[in-house]
């Protein structure tokens, strides 16, 4: 193992090797398993928000810390644990550290508009790395020593995004199969009516894959949305309904996707539309 003691003081170590032997001869554990990460849509676009530490043993929650953890190029806004892969408001004492980043810079977005016609959306992947760089209080009194190996996530969960199903619609006419996104409400029963709540997007977000429709920002995913999200959707004057909506019923949501065939041209910014403009 290399040995560098700015490193060492850094982590929390200490003096490296000499003291990662004492904590475990005191009953320590060096136990990170694995990492997950979490993304989130918001406005402007979707978001890497939080990365999921896995332990074989439980941090006590109230002794967790932002300074506990770093996570490369972000910055650790809050820390707290839970007994599931999952963000969580209030603090228990579970075998998972849930690492909260603050997400307010725009580098940070995942959803990269195209910029000019023609230019389809993209999608980076939350590539997320974090690092234990100080000791963990255990809910049984034991240590979680930091040795300052970092651990690159295995997994993502996208928030909202996921609760959707990708689907191909076949015409029998045109031989067109555009792809769109469904949500089924969780209340789901057959026996009952549902509204259904149809969103269409903008040229900007013309691509192959159907994903781009949810991720480009709140509006697809607004009646499938959790009330921890609202606080974040644009102001609307349809918002009073869509939260009526949600609330007491809940309701479909479909998302088509629109997929840019060769030989197709978008409208440049400024051009003008013909179709608009033989309409009487």
């Amino acid at each position: 193992m290399f040995i560098d003691e700015d490193r060492d003081r850094r982590y929390g170590i200490g003096h490296g090797l000499g003291a990662l032997a004492s904590a475990k001869a005191a009953g320590a554990d060096n136990s990170i398993v694995r990492s997950n990460a979490i993304t989130q849509v918001f406005r402007d676009g979707q978001r890497l928000v939080a990365a999921i530490v896995a332990f074989d043993r439980a941090p006590d929650s109230s002794q967790l810390s932002p300074s506990a953890f770093e996570v490369d190029g972000r910055t650790v806004a809050k820390v707290c644990a839970n007994t599931a892969t999952a963000t969580a408001d209030k603090r228990v004492n579970g075998k998972y550290a849930i690492v909260a980043l603050f997400s307010d810079n725009m580098d940070v977005l995942l959803y990269v508009m195209g910029r000019g016609p023609g230019v389809a959306p993209t999608r980076k992947p939350p590539k997320e790395v974090v690092v234990q760089t100080g000791p963990i209080t255990t809910s049984d009194g034991g240590v979680i020593v930091p040795v300052g190996q970092p651990v690159t996530a295995d997994k993502v969960a996208n928030l909202v995004v996921e609760d959707f199903k990708q689907f191909e619609f076949k015409d029998a006419t045109t031989g067109d199969t555009p792809n769109y996104n469904l949500f089924v409400p969780k209340s789901y029963d057959k026996s009952k009516s549902y509204p259904l709540v149809l969103f269409i997007h903008d040229a900007g977000v013309t691509s192959t894959d159907p994903m781009m429709t949810l991720v480009q920002g709140l509006r697809a995913i607004s009646f499938a949305s959790p009330s921890d999200t609202w606080s974040m959707r644009p102001s609307s004057r349809f918002a009073g309904f869509d939260q009526d909506v949600r609330e007491k019923s809940g309701a479909f949501s479909l998302a088509p996707s629109c997929q840019k065939k060769d030989g197709d041209k978008r409208q440049a910014d400024g051009e003008p539309n013909p179709q608009a403009e033989a309409r009487p």
